[in-house]
């Protein structure tokens, strides 16, 4: 732990404004160069007065200290070694204090990664602090991740493993829940347009995502929407097919409603394995409305099969992907699934069964399709009921004649 505090404080100084170490007076350097010295001093209230005064005047100490942690006095490297991540912790406060506070982004912090962040969640000073709350974590996992990309994928991974890990108590320990700001860093590192990870790894994702913290993090007090829209804008940069699907599944688990738009495209995605598509049809049916209506119908002439399912008490036969089309479309215009025949209705928990896509079809095509037919006359029903727009009436203007509105009082 004390090694990888001590890269982040190198790190981090790597990326600091240049200069600040820079344009001391011989007599500072004299006396800071005294005060290093005396963190060896016999006495031992002269040693931590000397580490208190050297922690005070900041970073500008930081080649002095770096110096000292390869002294010849055992007990100044010890101290400059203990010395180093608190100096740079308070930096690191100090600059944050002041990225918060400028809320009009008048002066610019040198934060890796922030005018990517604030391009997908804003420049707000609620976006700023949540910016702060994961970047300060580990500002070296942002700074790498940011400086090379294409390289940062396993270690994006291994992040997002690692808190994965932590929710299993296989040795005894305690359960590790991961924060919702590490969550936070996790989705922004992977939501990199360069940042590639293999399927496996992106799964260790969709867990964490899983978990209470991530749920309340949606609905937190003035972070809640910053959060969605990160989870959203990560969610809509993957493009492995299976990858989708598990996002689909965690915005249908989380009732995301922005998921929606993501449902749509793998809805529409002409190569998508059945399977997919079923769960997204689901998906629309559940964060969608009617404005998604034009959508899913066309879907109704999908003949593909998803599979044979088995319901228990001898409900069995074979689900169609119209079939899924058409009970999210009995959904979304408020209809009842029993007066469609599907197989699944009269069963015990059979509103369970519209969150799973293999389970909505019929027990054989004769009922499928006096279902489809009976939606078809419902919509044509629709169609005619609807009233007739009036047209405009066309006023005849005689020539040499003078308008009304042109007529004075």
């Amino acid at each position: 732990m004390h090694r990888r505090i001590l890269i982040c404080c190198l790190v981090f100084w790597s990326v600091a404004p240049a200069g600040r170490a820079e344009g001391l007076a011989q007599e500072d350097e004299k006396k800071i160069a005294d005060l290093v010295r005396k963190l060896g001093d016999p006495a031992f209230v002269v040693r931590e007065a000397a580490q208190d005064q050297l922690f005070k005047l900041g970073l500008v100490v930081k080649p002095f200290v770096e110096a000292g942690t390869s002294d010849e006095d055992a007990e100044i490297r010890r101290r400059c070694l203990e010395l180093l991540p608190d100096l740079v912790a308070a930096d690191l406060k100090q600059r944050l204090d002041a990225f918060i506070a400028d809320k009009e982004g008048k002066k610019d912090h040198k934060l890796p990664g922030w005018e990517r962040f604030a391009e997908v969640c804003g420049k707000d000073g609620p976006a700023r602090t949540f910016y702060a709350d994961f970047y300060k974590l580990d500002p070296a996992f942002i700074h790498e991740v940011e400086k090379d990309a294409q390289k940062a994928g396993d270690m994006v991974a291994g992040r997002a493993s690692t808190l994965q890990q932590g929710l299993f108590n296989r040795f005894g320990g305690a359960v590790v829940q991961p924060t919702a700001a590490e969550i936070s860093a996790v989705l922004f590192a992977a939501s990199h347009p360069q940042v590639t990870m293999a399927p496996q790894s992106v799964y260790a994702i969709t867990n964490l995502l899983y978990q209470q913290n991530a749920r309340s993090a949606l609905t937190a007090d003035g972070s809640g929407p910053i959060f969605r829209k990160l989870l959203v804008h990560w969610m809509g940069n993957q493009t492995d097919a299976n990858v989708r699907y598990q996002c689909v599944h965690v915005a249908m688990n989380l009732n995301l409603k922005e998921g929606v738009d993501l449902a749509i495209k793998v809805a529409q995605d002409k190569a998508a394995p059945a399977y997919i598509k079923g769960a997204a049809i689901t998906a629309i049916g559940k964060l969608g409305g009617k404005e998604q209506m034009g959508l899913v119908e066309p879907l109704l002439e999908d003949k593909t099969e998803l599979g044979a399912f088995n319901l228990g008490n001898n409900v069995q036969g074979k689900t169609q992907l119209r079939d899924v089309a058409l009970a999210v479309s009995v959904t979304m215009t408020g209809q009842q699934h029993k007066d469609y025949s599907f197989a699944f209705v009269g069963l015990p928990n059979a509103q369970a069964y519209l969150q799973n896509p293999h389970c909505m079809g019929f027990r054989d095509d004769a009922t499928r399709e006096a279902a489809l037919k009976k939606y078809r006359d419902w919509q044509a029903s629709q169609k005619k009921d609807e009233p007739k727009k009036e047209e405009p009436r066309k006023v005849e203007v005689k020539k040499d004649q003078p308008r009304q509105d042109e007529v004075k009082k």
